[in-house]
């Protein structure tokens, strides 16, 4: 890769005098001076250990070259030698080389410091330079950073070095979880004002800061940045170096040197100014935990073009395969091995029989066994893993032999040429070398590497860089959780007190952590997508998907969540009250459509401390502190989350009693309606306690005065009242023991339904807001109390009995039914309502007298209440009678919807590009996500962030890669990946894709091997509206097509979709015939008009068999025969039965295919059979015939009622005609006429039925079901050729045929519905047999 543009941009010329352009130099400190990546660095340099099997220093000066450097100085340490033999003998030491010179530099040098000071004695910098660690990673295009850096250079020279740091949150992978670095900035200069590290792991910091009173005070606008990662890329002027070389205490370059020379600023007068970088990479390898992290992210292609298949070293020669995996030419792999995704494999390895290969990188010329399995581990060149080892998250370097069946666990680092014996378990953590640290061979520890290996367990010393982030590699792609740090007054330490609030109220950022402001931006772009699918009407699980991406893009957490969730929820209800709709009807619609939602966000229900659902409770109330009526819609918000199951009682309790709910006078207001349904709850739970104790005593008294009404064991006597049994708990009906057969008083069972199991949607389905109620129906029902169902622990109701007892006539049933069936007449008689409705909400609360007042309001036309408050179950029995006013569905029949245009399009998402990748499955797309969610963002040609307002952009500098453009107005664009174009050249890309391709769901950006597509946003950006019409129109094809559950009608000019949820698994059981509402009629399955009875599967069996030429094979099997000699095919044309070949000249007889010589006297007439020779030929003839003979049968009449079918079509068409006669000749009606139509409709679907039923009968294996079918299929073949006959007789005969015709057409319908649901069944039920394999 070249440099883009030589001096990182060039200068502006004038026309008299030319300046100089000025070279960029850059420093490359190859030695970082640890000894965190021991034992791997007592034999090799650190620069050199290969990331992705590609040295460090590669990438680093990839990246200088990417950024204009020209000159390099290399700075090497430790094993000087090898890095200055592997720079020579690279690329960036040939003639073709983009640096001008590449000075390598030996150094005794023991840290950064010496270096610097070393470098500044040598005066080797004329200008800029840059200052890079050997191990950096990075994409970034550093023209920005450099040109900014210059200006500042340009007016005050005292700006001396910028540093590019990269935001990436506070719990980043790649951040150090020992070590936060914390950045104090003024962001109106990004000038950095001071450095500190806050060490986690020492007790004497307590993760304090210590700001300068100072800093505090001359500062209206601070950033305190702990989210940014250090790139260890500097921008610096000569000055630097002077600073270096003035202080000897100067070791580090951030914790020394940034540190020393902020806080030394009155007397230096040197700034330091950063540039924080967002879309671009970069990151240094500083530890392990970081070489797995960025491992990882260079697989998955977030450092592009700094990639594996990039192939920065001459001879690489590796592609990129599907799922992330990387393979060079040359690699063996076994049949029965399986490669995972994320893996890189260097040629000339081979891998055995039965291995599995997962999230592993492997070197070139790597040996591996059978029955391996390898998972997230690093191995380098020349490696040898036997049979059966299992090697999880290690590092094993290069030429290590491990034994067969060795277990290497996760964190093991396996130093060169290192020999592991068989059977040999290797810990986690565990560091095994050859090398000590004076170069020599250290001898062998047994007990490490077994009897046979080589190598001993290195272990560092107490002085060493024992980095505490270099803990299992395996774990480290882990989200690290860093300790908070507390940045209130209390903890900074050297706060001035004379410091007053107002200090801080001038800054629009000045939130100590950008934490709020990222919470912010999830919050608004959360709470902006599920209220654009609550508008749309987008199904709960899509709007759950949409919430789990952008949850994991932005690292959210569940209260961030839920806060999204409550302010959309809360925006929408607000919305359809101002439509007119009132808040407990807008509630629960929006609740009860997206329950799952919202429980997906609460993870307490089986905790005594509900703090998920108090804090959805504390959100709810903050949200609509704000809002008009906002303690109406919490009151009927907080009952419907109690109805719908959500949220426990106790978490109401909970709620109530959090200081949180009253801490100021607003949330006090808020809550006061609420405050009645609380208490409603608290009361109710204890009535139920001391309902329960009552149960027994009352129900045995009942049972007393039952026996003592009429002898035991003996039936009732019909003409006495029954004697209403109270509601007792099931549980005391079970063990009482006069409910025992043996007991001398035993009561047979009575039916009484446990209030816990009853349900009260029947009742509000008969008494609704819109009806009126009885007259007869009391005001309250004070004495019903609330049954609330499914609940573990609900209240209980009282006994509902107010009056006199209502009696039921009775004649025969048993006492148990009598007293069911009164009580639920009784209980429909007295519903709780109210007389008048409120007029207000004022009037509203000022009505309820009592608790029992309250419970028991229905029916308020306030529109600010909506519908009725139930906080109760009414006790109904008419939950067994609901399932009469259904329809029952025939066996052959499914389920479906029909989708329009506009409907396809709201069925899609805001998060399409996911979804279409996914193929619209939602569940196995939020499955993937989870697991592996930047896998599932790059395959599907997204980034972990790809939310964002699209503009097009005016970029100094800028040159188009397609047209070369360059202009100074030239206008551009670019996505998420970076690759800018013009706008003219990604419009003219756009319309070629769509209009000539007809792509819409899969258009990627035009950047080379990028696989990012353009999503939406992007598109309505940059082409016109009528390509806008042709992408919608492309993309609602897409959608269809890709979903399972849809299907287009194949109806001409047809546009709509049908919905039906039978699966492809299922068409052997079924044919699912669907009908769109252009009246097409066709299976669901395979688009074909529909052919009821057959299955798909025979269906595409008879069509291919009546297309191809298999019957014509047969014709001629049946109507010519063969020479027995020569087996040339005969046709007999006339004449005799001696035959004579022309071809072989055998003579035999057409009769019985046997010599004629065999005839005898019997010549000219074969009256013959016993003869031998024509046996064969006589049953081959006789079984092609048989099979001729069964196939036209079975397809003549198929033809026949296909034919059929049309010709009665086309007298349907002329139906029409034929009814306007019959009207004007008989004074029959228009209406009356109507049965012609009937009986037209009823011919066309009996016969496309009927011609089915042949191709199933052509394949249906003989047996009695059989004989069934056929029976069914003559009876309705008969009623079919009856009704087509009265259907053709002359107009003037139609009118006296019309009751004819109407029976006749009721009972085709019936026999179709019963052949069809028959077949079904069977069907369904696997009972057909077949006579072919299918």
């Amino acid at each position: 890769m070249g440099p883009k543009q030589k001096g990182g941009g060039s200068k502006s010329r004038g026309n008299a005098t030319e300046e100089v352009e000025e070279t960029l130099q850059a420093v490359v400190l190859a030695d970082t001076f640890e000894t965190r990546f021991e034992p791997f660095t007592l034999d090799k340099p650190r620069c050199l250990l290969p990331l992705a099997n590609t040295p460090l220093i590669e990438y680093t000066l990839e990246f200088l070259a990417n950024a204009g450097v020209e000159d390099v100085f290399l700075y090497a340490g430790a094993h000087s030698d090898q890095l200055e033999k592997y720079i020579n003998a690279s690329k960036w030491k040939a003639s073709s080389s983009p640096f001008k010179q590449l000075s390598f530099l030996k150094s005794v040098s023991s840290s950064v410091g010496e270096v610097m000071r070393d470098l500044d004695s040598k005066h080797l910098i004329t200008g800029d330079f840059l200052v890079v660690s050997g191990d950096v990673i990075s994409n970034l295009p550093i023209e920005a950073a450099l040109t900014k850096h210059r200006a500042r250079r340009e007016a005050d020279k005292n700006a001396i070095m910028t540093m590019v740091l990269r935001e990436a949150g506070r719990n980043h992978r790649t951040k150090s979880t020992s070590i936060s670095p914390v950045f104090v900035i003024d962001p109106t200069k990004d000038r950095c004002l001071h450095y500190e590290e806050i060490d986690h792991h020492s007790e004497e910091s307590h993760a304090r800061l210590n700001i300068d009173a100072e800093i505090l005070l001359t500062h209206a606008e601070l950033d305190i940045r702990q989210d940014l990662i250090d790139c260890s890329i500097d921008i610096c002027t000569p000055d630097v170096l002077g600073l270096w070389s003035d202080s000897f205490d100067y070791q580090s370059p951030r914790k020394h040197y940034l540190f020393g020379v902020l806080k030394d600023y009155e007397l230096n007068g040197k700034t330091i100014h950063t540039h924080i970088i967002k879309d671009a990479y970069a990151g240094r390898v500083r530890n392990l935990k970081a070489y797995d992290s960025i491992s990882k992210d260079i697989i998955s292609r977030w450092t592009y073009p700094l990639c594996p298949d990039t192939n920065l070293l001459p001879g690489h020669t590796y592609d990129l395969r599907k799922g992330s995996l990387y393979q060079e030419q040359g690699v063996f792999l076994a049949r029965s091995c399986v490669i995972g995704r994320r893996t890189v494999i260097g040629r000339g390895t081979s891998i055995g029989d039965r291995t599995t290969v997962h999230s592993t990188t492997l070197g070139r010329n790597c040996k591996i066994g059978r029955n391996v399995k390898l998972e997230g581990a690093y191995i380098w060149d020349n490696v040898v893993v036997g049979d059966g080892s299992d090697i999880r998250g290690a590092i094993i370097a290069d030429g290590v032999v491990i034994g067969k069946n060795c277990t290497v666990q996760a964190g093991a680092l396996l130093s060169y040429n290192v020999k592991i014996a068989d059977s040999v378990n290797v810990s986690s953590g565990k560091r095994i070398s050859r090398s000590k640290r004076d170069g020599s061979v250290a001898p062998t520890e047994v007990d490490v590497v077994g009897e046979g290996g080589e190598g001993y367990e290195f272990i560092q010393g107490e002085d060493e860089d024992d980095d505490p982030d270099d803990v299992s590699v395996a774990s480290s792609g882990l989200v690290y959780r860093m300790p908070g740090l507390s940045l209130s007054s209390a903890s900074i330490s050297t706060l001035s007190s004379e410091l007053s609030e107002g200090s801080w109220g001038r800054s629009a950022r000045s939130s100590f952590s950008d934490s709020a402001e990222r919470d912010d931006n999830f919050n608004a772009d959360a709470t902006g997508s599920v209220l654009e699918s609550l508008r749309e009407g987008v199904s709960a699980d899509v709007v759950q998907l949409e919430l789990v991406s952008l949850r994991m893009t932005a690292n959210a957490s569940d209260i961030q969540v839920r806060r999204a969730i409550v302010t959309s929820f809360m925006q929408y209800i607000e919305e359809l009250m101002a439509k007119g709709k009132g808040a407990s009807q807008a509630i629960h619609q929006v609740f009860s459509q997206y329950t799952e939602v919202v429980d997906r966000t609460l993870f307490d229900r089986n905790k005594d401390d509900k703090k998920d659902q108090v804090d959805l409770l504390l959100q709810l109330q903050q949200d609509l502190i704000s809002r008009e009526k906002g303690d109406t819609v919490l009151l009927f918000t907080a009952k419907e989350l109690y109805e719908l199951e959500l949220v426990d009682e106790e978490a109401y309790e909970q709620w109530w009693n959090d200081e949180r709910s009253s801490e100021s006078e607003e949330m006090k207001k808020v809550r006061g309606q609420a405050q009645q349904f609380v208490q409603w709850l608290a009361d109710a739970e204890e009535e139920e306690s001391s309902e329960e104790e009552e149960s027994d005593e009352e129900y045995e008294s009942f049972c007393l005065h039952y026996l003592s009404s009429r002898p035991p064991l003996l039936p009732h006597s019909p003409s006495e009242p029954p004697l209403e049994p109270p509601n007792f708990p099931g549980d005391v009906v079970a063990h009482h023991p006069l409910f025992n057969p043996l007991h001398p008083g035993y009561l047979p069972p009575i039916s009484i339904t446990p209030p816990s199991t009853r349900k009260r949607k029947a009742a509000e389905a008969a008494i609704t807001d819109d009806q009126p109620l009885p007259e007869s129906a009391t005001k309250a029902a004070h004495t019903g109390n609330a049954t609330l169902v499914g609940r573990s622990r609900k209240p209980k109701p009282k006994p509902a009995s107010t009056g006199p007892a209502t009696t039921c006539p009775q004649s025969t049933e048993s006492a148990s039914s009598a007293s069911s069936t009164c009580q639920k007449k009784r209980e429909l008689a007295t519903p709780a309502t109210t007389e008048a409705s409120m007029d207000s909400d004022d009037d509203f609360m000022s009505d309820v007298s009592s608790q029992d007042d309250f419970l028991d309001m229905q029916g308020s036309d306030d529109e600010s209440l909506g519908e009725a408050i139930d906080f109760g179950d009414l006790d109904t029995g008419f939950s067994d009678d609901k399932d009469l006013l259904k329809q029952k569905r025939k066996p052959y029949e499914v389920e479906f919807k029909v989708l329009n245009p506009p409907e396809i399009e709201r069925e899609q998402l805001s998060a399409a590009i996911l979804m279409r990748f996914g193929r619209w499955k939602q569940e196995k797309l939020i499955e993937g996500y989870m697991e592996h969610p930047e896998e599932t963002l790059e395959e599907a040609g997204l980034g972990t962030n790809f939310e964002g307002t699209a503009k097009t952009e005016v970029v100094p500098g800028f040159s188009c890669e397609i047209c070369c453009e360059d202009g100074d107005d030239l206008e551009s664009y670019a996505m998420r990946c970076g690759h800018r174009f013009c706008v003219d050249c990604y419009r003219h890309y756009l319309g070629q894709k769509i209009k000539e391709e007809g792509e819409a769901a899969r258009i990627q950006c035009p950047g080379n091997k990028c696989h990012r597509i353009v999503d939406s946003r992007s598109l309505d950006l940059l082409v016109t509206d009528e390509l806008k019409g042709r992408y919608r129109t492309l993309l609602t094809r897409t959608y269809v097509d890709d979903k399972d559950n849809l299907r287009w009608c194949p109806a001409p000019n047809c546009e709509y979709a049908v919905d039906c949820a039978v699966k492809t698994r299922d068409l052997r059981r079924i044919v699912p015939t669907v009908r769109c509402i252009c009246k097409h009629e066709f299976c669901f399955g395979c688009s074909v008009a529909d052919h009821q009875p057959t299955p798909c599967t025979l269906v595409k069996m008879w069509l291919q068999k009546c297309e191809d030429d298999s019957e014509t094979a047969n014709w001629i099997s049946a109507n010519t025969k063969e020479c027995p000699r020569c087996v040339s095919t005969i046709e007999k044309n006339g004449g005799c039965n001696h035959m004579t070949c022309r071809k072989c000249k055998h003579e035999f007889c057409w009769m019985c295919m046997g010599l004629w010589s065999e005839h005898g006297t019997s010549w000219y007439n074969c009256n013959r059979f016993e003869e031998k020779s024509g046996h064969d030929a006589r049953s081959a003839q006789a079984k092609s015939r048989a099979s001729l003979e069964r196939y036209l049968h079975y397809y003549n009449r198929y033809a026949n009622h296909e034919q059929s079918a049309k010709l009665d079509k086309d007298l349907y068409l002329k139906t029409e005609k034929k009814m306007t006669s019959l009207q004007s000749q008989s004074g029959l009606s228009w209406i009356e006429v109507q049965f012609l139509d009937t009986a037209s409709q009823a011919l066309q679907q009996c016969r496309q039925t009927l011609k089915w039923t042949y191709a199933f009968a052509f394949y249906l294996a003989r047996n009695n079901i059989a004989t069934i079918f056929e029976d069914n299929q003559a009876d309705l073949e008969m009623a079919v050729e009856g009704l087509s006959e009265m259907f053709e007789k002359p107009v003037s005969e139609l009118a006296e045929l019309k009751v004819d015709i109407l029976d006749k057409t009721a009972y085709c319908n019936k026999r179709r519905v019963i052949l069809l649901s028959d077949t079904a069944e069977n069907l369904k039920n696997g009972e057909w047999s077949f006579n072919v394999e299918w």
